[in-house]
């Protein structure tokens, strides 16, 4: 049996996103993850993305996601 990940145990990954940008994510927009690996970053179709929302609410919405996946890691991308 496949042990739940709780997302207090999830990792935002902001590495990406401040290279390519030259600063840290925040404000309101649509958001994109790459969940679990860099895939995302390397090929969008394996990008999730989310509605316009704040950067806050995106990362919830992302932690869902990856919760539901069984991934311990969430890559913001730019």
């Amino acid at each position: 049996m496949k042990t739940k990940v709780l997302k207090k145990e999830i990792k935002v990954e902001t590495t990406l996103y401040y290279s390519d940008l030259g600063k840290e994510p925040k404000g309101r927009g649509v958001w994109a993850f790459s969940i679990g690996s860099k895939e995302g970053y390397e090929d969008v179709t394996k990008a999730f993305f989310t509605n316009s929302m704040t950067y806050k609410e995106a990362v919830r919405v992302a932690k869902e996601e990856a919760q539901r996946r069984g991934a311990t890691v969430i890559y913001v991308l730019p």
